[in-house]
């Protein structure tokens, strides 16, 4: 048996776990349907197919309710770790986040990286935020936030991966794996906000027409919630708004504060309002990928192109594993009790028991 013998289903949950391999995330059952590029279906019937004995069993690994391609346990083993990491993490930076929430500017922060996930890779590895600022205030927004992690002291435990602008949200339509980026981007302040950005990037769901951002489908469940604001925050607000929606101050309804205008031509000229490139990449509506994740479309297809070499119990010969090397052939398990003969015995001090309809057997 080999990727020919699977059914449309089967090689696109193949290819969600995959493209999960590109940050070492196993998946559970309903994220494996979640991450299902280009094929619709239901949960139960992901859920069936990943079940014991089914085909597509022989091309994955499993532990519980995750998997993961067939030979990368080590993902499955290493997990536990990788969670306790990450909720530590998250314990730490839970009220840091929600009062980022609160800068001047800033309309919304999520999580994004293997930390939407619930994964973090070590200590050292910073948790990555994309954030959504007010209506024409990228600069304003990214030289607040950089100044904020600074006098933190969280320079090296948070990094900003994306700064966008709550009045373009549109972002230029990318492969799946950006996609799968962006959907997977978790909320922490203003969710109204982040629901935007998915509205203005269609794109994106229609490469992975399962993933609801209604569900969390096996994702941590991260603090959901309005914005939330400061003084300072609200007072800048009144000061420059003409009106206020309660959820993005765009550029339309806000004042001409000279004050703010001269304060902006002075941060954009400096270092810490330039565009992120964290991420080594231009523009921050290119970073959706990522360093790591440029590539990702051509390493999912290689990928699968491995998967599609292999082969499993082909009665024409040995059957071949992930790894190319010969499988070792199973004995069949036999059972070591001793049930002893198949029909009674007939003793002269007890005759054979006859047969009925309810013990056709005696």
């Amino acid at each position: 048996m080999n990727i020919q013998d699977l059914g449309p289903l089967e090689t696109a949950a193949l290819r969600a776990l995959a493209q999960a391999e590109l940050i070492g995330a196993p998946l559970s059952v309903a994220s494996v349907w979640r991450s299902m590029a280009g094929y619709t279906t239901s949960l139960p019937n992901v859920r069936a197919a990943l079940e014991e004995g089914q085909p597509l069993r022989s091309f994955v690994a499993g532990d519980k309710d995750f998997f993961v391609l067939a030979g990368r346990d080590d993902l499955l083993r290493g997990m536990a770790t990788r969670q306790g990491r990450s909720d530590e993490r998250w314990r730490d930076l839970e009220g840091s986040l929600r009062g980022l929430g609160k800068l001047p500017w800033v309309e919304a922060v999520g999580v994004t990286g293997t930390m939407a996930w619930g994964l973090l890779d070590g200590d050292e590895v910073p948790c990555e935020l994309v954030i959504i600022a007010e209506g024409g205030r990228v600069p304003l927004a990214r030289a607040a936030v950089r100044a904020w992690r600074r006098a933190a002291r969280l320079k090296d435990v948070l990094r900003i991966a994306a700064v966008l602008d709550a009045d373009d949200l549109a972002l230029t339509p990318a492969g799946a794996t950006a996609a799968w980026w962006l959907l997977a981007v978790r909320p922490v302040v203003n969710e109204h906000a982040f629901a935007r950005l998915l509205a203005a990037n269609p794109w994106a769901g229609t490469q992975f027409p399962n993933f609801s951002s209604d569900a969390s489908g096996g994702m941590p469940e991260y603090f959901l919630g309005d914005r939330v604001d400061g003084k300072l925050a609200a007072a800048r607000r009144a000061a420059v708004a003409t009106e206020d929606d309660g959820v993005l101050l765009l550029s339309g309804g806000r004042k001409d504060a000279g004050w703010e205008t001269a304060l902006l031509g002075v941060v954009t000229g400096r270092s810490i309002a330039t565009s992120c490139r964290e991420w080594g990449q231009g523009a921050d509506a290119n970073v959706l990928a990522g360093t790591s994740l440029s590539d990702g479309d051509a390493r999912v297809d290689g990928r699968m192109a491995e998967v599609a070499g292999w082969s499993f119990g082909d009665p024409e010969g040995e059957a071949v594993e992930p790894e190319g090397k010969p499988a070792k052939a199973r004995p069949a398990a036999q059972s070591t009790r001793d049930r002893g003969p198949k029909t009674q015995r007939a003793s002269s001090k007890r005759p054979p028991r006859s047969t009925t309809a309810a013990a056709p057997e005696g």
